[in-house]
């Protein structure tokens, strides 16, 4: 007699191989996959040099590990402040296994005129007026370099406190502040130095050799009631630019007012939310690329068509940011100072229609197109899409 298990027991086994088969399939098509993609679609690359410090970390054995997303600019146009990965124009004769691989920022565009002037980058096209490239606030706030975050925790600062105003209460301060006047007393202001350093990979940091006036404040403050407001400053050389934004009681208006070296005053004022009382809020005030904005809990509220400096060489100051509250007491939890990106000037170049002109983010510490000119499509490889390696840093690049 046949025992009904034993008879079970072929088509379980039967099953088993079954699956293990399948699933053998399945790992050698995520190979032919994995192959076919590093191939034509992928590719790894090690950042090996400082030149797109602090954005990307570069070190010849440390460097961030990317993906790259192979001939991506083949089917889509890559957008001005843009990542590319691009053979090293210099080295038109060698073939892929031997040629050098750069990372820079696609800045200029084909059948533009370019110059750098002030750290910042101005285009033309054919006969139109010469402008300065502005970044708008949801790209310029992921390209911003760190200056300094103020928890008021360490002994030493660079900024300069009033006494009168402000009083420490551990790891924040109680700001206070009268009503708001023409002479109006800031409660404290930078003044440590706003360069183009940057803190490298092994956490040195290498001196800046200009200073650098396009700057965002960052203030994080819960007021006491909807009467009070906020006042900030900020100066480009011997042009000043006031933030206020009134409180909610006070119909929550916003003004941004340029203060130029010849002494002219223009203004520009928008309604807004306010300060709203008793509750944790993040307030920041920009200068950048002669276009100057408010934004409160990352949503702009107010942002200028662009208070030009049309006197950059009058006052060669450095950019001395500095805030209060006006009209009663607000808590102040972080002040951070962050800064532009900031090109050494070069000599103007005149881009073809089937090149791009490129920038590495630190800019006194690389070799792109202010050496070698503009770069053909020909040259190019494809986008970063993603650091992989340390973990530390895995994220997606946009």
């Amino acid at each position: 007699m046949v025992d009904a298990a034993d008879n079970a027991r072929p088509l379980k086994l039967t099953a088993v191989k079954k699956r293990r088969r399948l699933w053998r399939l399945w790992m050698l098509a995520a190979l032919v996959l994995l192959v076919v993609a590093s191939r034509f679609l992928l590719a790894p690359l090690r950042v090996s040099s400082g030149s797109m410090e602090p954005h990307l970390h570069g070190d010849p054995v440390r460097g961030d590990r990317m993906l790259v997303l192979r001939n991506y600019h083949r089917f889509f146009q890559p957008e001005r402040f843009d990542l590319i990965v691009l053979k090293d124009p210099r080295q038109e004769d060698s073939d892929e296994r031997d040629a050098h691989y750069f990372v820079k920022r696609l800045v200029g565009l084909g059948g533009e005129s370019l110059q750098i002037r002030g750290g910042d980058v101005y285009v033309s096209v054919a006969d139109a007026p010469v402008r300065v490239v502005s970044k708008d606030y949801r790209l310029f706030r992921d390209l911003l370099v760190p200056v300094w975050k103020e928890t008021f925790t360490a002994p030493a600062s660079p900024f300069e406190w009033r006494e009168d105003l402000v009083e420490r209460e551990g790891g924040s301060v109680r700001m206070r502040g009268p009503q708001l006047s023409r002479d109006f007393p800031f409660a404290g202001r930078f003044i440590g130095t706003i360069d183009n350093s940057v803190r490298n990979l092994d956490g040195t940091v290498t001196p800046g050799t200009h200073r650098v006036h396009d700057v965002l404040l960052r203030v994080t403050l819960e007021s006491d009631d909807a009467a009070i407001g906020f006042v900030a400053e900020l100066n480009e050389m011997g042009d000043t630019f006031t933030f206020v934004l009134h409180g909610q009681r006070d119909g929550g208006e916003v003004e941004i007012l340029h203060l130029d070296a010849d002494g002219r005053t223009r203004s520009v004022k928008a309604a807004s939310k306010g300060l709203v009382a008793r509750r944790r809020q993040r307030i920041e005030v920009w200068n950048i690329d002669d276009h100057q904005g408010v934004a409160i809990d990352g949503e702009p509220v107010l942002q200028t068509g662009g208070f030009e400096v049309l006197r950059p060489g009058v006052g060669e100051v450095w950019c001395r940011p500095a805030f209060s509250v006006f009209g009663g007491a607000a808590t102040v939890a972080c002040v951070e100072i962050e800064r532009d990106l900031h090109y050494l000037a070069s000599d103007p170049w005149t881009i073809p229609q089937d090149q791009v002109f490129v920038l590495g983010d630190n800019s006194a510490d690389s070799v792109d197109s202010r050496q070698y000119g503009p770069v053909p499509w020909s040259r190019l490889v494809g986008v970063p899409c993603a650091i992989y390696y340390p973990l530390s840093r895995a994220r997606l690049l946009d």
